[in-house]
């Protein structure tokens, strides 16, 4: 997919990967929608950045382990910006503690910000996508989803599922593969990359994953990937 044009919807979308990714992605002409928990500063400047490549920026305040919120970012997604072509679902935090220590309440969060939210945003997202007969969504997924952390089982257990999600959905992707002659209706979710994370582990201390692995201490690397991997 060129993303000259495109529209790209980024949960997270004002820190760390997510904002990372929204300046890569403007660099590819594309234009950005920005979710994020509240709109600071920090966000503000970042709007200014990606507006300043002569592209279109909106910035959603969204909580998106609400099922009513999540749906409504892509309702003004929509009325602002347009159909979302891409999406990059970056929210969400890690969530410390085993399974002694870990609250129900911190336990259930994380599953309502890191899959309760993809459930939403994608059943709500791929009919549409489906019309336009192309798209992408990327899941920000992490080493310990792939590896396990003793000390945070809900994060860990949480990013285990993300590529279960896409394995399963793949199935979707492919019933629609005849409309209009595309490859797919909608084309990627999320791309394996054999090897990449025991490279990247072998140069860094910290390493995380998209689909399987790049460095999240480092997000503009991880972020300078996602035009190809949506591409």
């Amino acid at each position: 997919m060129n993303l000259n044009g495109k529209i790209c919807l980024i949960t997270g979308g004002t820190k760390g990967i997510g904002a990372a990714t929204a300046l890569a992605f403007a660099e590819h002409h594309a234009d950005i929608a920005l979710v994020g928990r509240s709109i600071d500063s920090e966000a503000l400047k970042l709007l200014d950045q990606i507006q300043s490549k002569n592209v279109r920026a909106h910035l959603i305040t969204a909580d998106l382990s609400r099922p009513e919120e999540a749906l409504a970012c892509v309702e003004e997604t929509c009325q602002t910006l347009g159909v979302p072509d891409v999406l990059v679902h970056s929210a969400g935090e890690a969530s410390p503690g085993n399974l002694e220590s870990l609250t129900p309440e911190r336990w259930y969060a994380a599953f309502d910000i890191h899959i309760h939210a993809v459930f939403h945003l994608c059943r709500c997202l791929i009919p549409r996508m489906n019309e336009k007969t192309e798209g992408a969504i990327v899941l920000i997924s992490s080493a310990a989803g792939l590896r396990g952390c003793l000390n945070s089982l809900a994060y860990s257990v949480v990013k285990g599922a993300l590529p279960q999600f896409i394995r399963v959905n793949l199935r979707l992707a492919q019933n629609y593969h005849n409309l209009n002659a595309a490859p797919y209706g909608w084309e990627v979710w999320a791309r394996w990359i054999p090897g990449l994370f025991d490279l990247v582990e072998k140069i860094m201390p910290a390493p995380a994953a998209l689909g399987i692995a790049l460095a999240v201490n480092l997000p503009y690397l991880l972020a300078m990937a996602l035009p190809f991997l949506v591409g």
